[in-house]
């Protein structure tokens, strides 16, 4: 969730100090135990479902389609207009600090 919200936040140019927005993705003001829920699916499904070997086999084969079109949803960003422009923006903002330090370096350096 983490990730999600930051890259949603950057990509939609929302203020970084608040959670506007992005509030579907955030467990931490609902005090949510993101571990106690993984647990309790996990005991769900691996014990209560009672699931036959077919089963089983249907959804891992369905979880690994799923990792597929994730990571193909994931690769569209690369393309993206808006991930080109926070890319300047962080290229623009680092060549500018290079040049400072790279200034205050030769200020300091021919004194």
């Amino acid at each position: 969730g983490f990730i999600i919200r930051k890259m949603v936040k950057r990509a939609m140019g929302l203020k970084r100090d608040s959670d506007d927005g992005i509030r579907g993705l955030s467990f931490d003001e609902r005090n949510i135990d993101c571990r106690a829920i993984r647990t309790k699916i996990k005991h769900f499904v691996n014990v209560e479902m009672k699931l036959n070997k077919a089963q089983e086999e249907r959804i891992l084969e369905e979880s690994i389609k799923l990792f597929q079109m994730n990571n193909t949803l994931v690769s569209t960003i690369h393309d993206s207009p808006t991930l080109k422009q926070i890319c300047d923006k962080w290229i623009k903002r680092w060549l500018i600090f290079c040049a400072i330090v790279l200034g205050v370096l030769l200020a300091i350096y021919f004194r």
